[in-house]
């Protein structure tokens, strides 16, 4: 069948309620307890919902030690528990599987299918496997009152290296910034370039998994197990009298357009003077003029290069082609170089060139690196010492590698002349605003993790100015520790900073990567809201998800999805794409307790803020509200690795997107 499927199965149960034992949480409260609980009791799953534990066997065992209540439930009032229930009492029945693992997520409800003895690589790259990984959890939405359940299935490959810590070492492969555990390496992205780098492997691994791990050949997967899911029904044991009826695919529209697609329109481009018009982006912008134009009317650009004396003709051809397109196409008036020659290609060489620069007079550095560097741990590689260093000096730079110069194309060139751009502080473009009766501030934020696996927050702000979107600031805030508290003080400034007016109105928008809580986020709203009277506040805490286990196929995967579709779930709740060839979508999800929820204009703005990345001149695969912030703290964590690297560095370059 053709058209756009979405990989939920509709689950028809049986009966609309059942009996289910339950013990208060009270008694197993604390994190230990009820680990305790779980694992004195295995064959038993746990599940709990605010003051209770519910409980119920997973294999013959006996239950009736716990003691605890039988109540009865009533699926439309618990479809959470009723959703766990479905996904486990499926995932078990395939762990009588031969040669299957099969697997809870530890922090989610969804469980990982994993057949243990097969190497999609069939042995052809020594020292690392490829699994196929199937995962599968449940889902419910409410329709008129009624709660429906189904499942998501999705399919995926999983890299596994078989060489130990040692075994990489003595390949030559540098280990010491690596994740990993004892001896042994996970096979992130970091860890699976850099041995694919090292053995030689990479164009064969790429086209193993393109092959493995496209889009027909994942919605086959998927299906495969549907099938054998609808067809072994009976065999499935759920809980009491509680059984599956049915379980069906589902194509859009469905269910009376319940669950149906539509496609969100594109934002218009302004350039300088307000002035807009169609066809390529670089077109527009040379022939319109970019949005800062009189910014750099009268001055003179002074852009400093570090590259090794060995390519210093191939690096002069090049810089020309930039050159060039920073006068065509940006319209810059005076663009000079400023080359400082490397002698040896090390930290030491690249370090002596970096300080014979006069750092009063140059605007950017470009630093040009050889393929030995990659490889490189953080503290030992040139172009984050460089990074550093001339970050003290409010100077960003950019990064581009020797063999990128070689065998430039229009496409890289394009790409790195618009970055320098921006992080000269131009703006090529801003997006159009539609005019609102309210002020509105849009506010984004993403994280990563340190080596010591703790997350750092950073925070993107999109306002609007003289009717136009543009990114004003994007900072790193905190740990969780001083997270609420930073993100309240944040708020505050800049609310204040804007001088509203009394009476006024404002609307603050937050594109947050994970589910807002309490503790964090609702508190430090609450206090702003508290410390403006007089004026009117609303909210809407926007949950930006891009790891769930929905997917998206066009024509069962032949074709590719259509950029910008939007599906509504629920009120709440949607899925929207950006890539076309990519059927992963975003997912949105409004927080209940928000004061504004409107879903369709919440995903139109999402959207929107792809096309504000300077990054490239096609639509980023995610708003800028997400990759600004991520971007930002990923570097800072690098950067940390530098000697004498100082964060407050960072606060003197707000008008320019150094991090992109």
């Amino acid at each position: 069948m053709s058209g756009t499927f979405l990989n939920y199965f509709q689950v028809q149960l049986n009966s609309t309620s059942f009996d289910i034992k339950r013990i208060p949480y009270a008694a197993y409260k604390t994190k230990d307890a009820f680990s305790s609980l779980k694992k004195e009791n295995l064959g038993i799953e746990f599940y709990r919902d605010n003051d209770w534990i519910y409980f119920w066997p997973t294999g013959g065992v006996e239950i009736e030690r716990l003691g605890g209540k039988e109540v009865k439930i009533n699926i439309d009032e618990k479809p959470s528990l009723v959703s766990s229930i479905i996904s486990q009492s499926i995932a078990l029945s395939l762990r009588g599987l031969n040669q299957y693992k099969v697997k809870k997520d530890k922090y989610s409800s969804t469980w990982s299918i994993i057949k243990e003895t097969e190497d999609l690589l069939d042995n052809k790259i020594p020292g690392l496997m490829v699994k196929r990984e199937v995962l599968l959890n449940s889902f419910y939405y409410y329709d008129a009152g009624v709660a429906n359940f189904g499942i998501c299935i999705s399919s995926n490959t999983k890299n596994e290296f078989i060489w130990s810590r040692e075994e990489f070492k003595k390949n030559g492969i540098a280990v010491e910034d690596l994740k990993q555990n004892d001896n042994r390496i996970f096979a992130n992205k970091q860890s699976i370039s850099r041995f694919l780098e090292a053995t030689g492997k990479e164009k064969e691994y790429e086209t193993i998994i393109a092959k493995i791990n496209n889009n027909s050949e994942n919605f086959k997967i998927i299906i495969r197990l549907f099938e054998w899911i609808r067809k072994n029904i009976s065999n499935i044991e759920i809980i009491s009298d509680l059984k599956i009826d049915s379980v069906h695919k589902v194509y859009l529209p469905y269910k009376n357009n319940l669950l149906k697609e539509e496609v969100l329109p594109i934002p218009q481009y302004y350039f300088y003077s307000e002035k807009s018009g169609s066809g390529k982006i670089s077109d527009r912008i040379k022939n319109l003029r970019p949005y800062s134009l009189e910014n750099f009317q009268s001055k003179e650009i002074v852009i400093g290069i570090i590259c090794l004396k060995e390519n210093e003709g191939t690096v002069e051809l090049f810089l020309k082609k930039i050159q060039e397109l920073l006068f065509s196409v940006f319209q810059l008036k005076k663009v000079k170089y400023d080359i400082k020659l490397v002698a040896t290609n090390d930290l030491n060489g690249y370090s002596t060139a970096l300080y014979s620069f006069d750092f009063k007079v140059v605007d950017l550095v470009i630093v040009v690196l050889s393929e030995e560097h990659k490889n490189l741990p953080r503290k030992h590689d040139p172009y984050y010492f460089c990074k550093a260093k001339l970050l003290g000096h409010e100077i960003p730079t950019q990064e581009v590698m020797i063999h990128n110069v070689k065998k430039y194309n229009e496409f890289i060139l394009d790409n790195m002349v618009l970055n320098i751009y921006a992080k000269l502080g131009g703006t090529p473009w801003t997006i159009e605003k539609e005019d609102k009766l309210k002020n509105e501030l849009v506010i984004g934020i993403a994280s990563t993790t340190d080596d010591s696996t703790k997350t750092v927050l950073g925070i993107a702000q999109i306002f609007n100015y003289n009717g136009k979107y543009l990114v004003s600031d994007c900072t790193s805030i905190s740990t969780f520790e001083n997270y609420s508290e930073n993100l309240e003080l944040y708020l505050k400034k800049y609310i204040a900073d804007f001088n509203f007016g009394e009476d006024s109105e404002i609307r603050l928008v937050f594109h947050v990567y994970k589910s807002a809580s309490e503790k964090h986020e609702f508190k430090a709203i609450y206090n702003v809201v508290e410390s403006f009277p007089a004026q009117k506040i609303t909210y809407s805490i926007v949950h930006l998800d891009f790891g769930h286990n929905f997917r998206i196929f066009n024509n069962d995967g032949k074709s590719e999805n259509k950029k910008g579709s939007f599906i509504k779930i629920d009120d709440l709740r949607g899925l929207l794409t950006f890539e076309p060839k990519s059927t992963i979508p975003l997912l949105i999800y409004i927080d209940r307790r928000s004061t504004f929820v409107d879903l369709y204009y919440i995903a139109k703005q999402i959207y929107w803020f792809s096309h504000l990345s300077y990054r490239s001149y096609m639509a980023a695969k995610k708003p800028v509200t997400l990759s600004y912030p991520n971007l930002l703290v990923n570097l800072t964590e690098k950067l940390k690795k530098v000697e004498g690297w100082d964060y407050e560095l960072l606060k003197k370059m707000g008008d320019k997107l150094w991090f992109i």
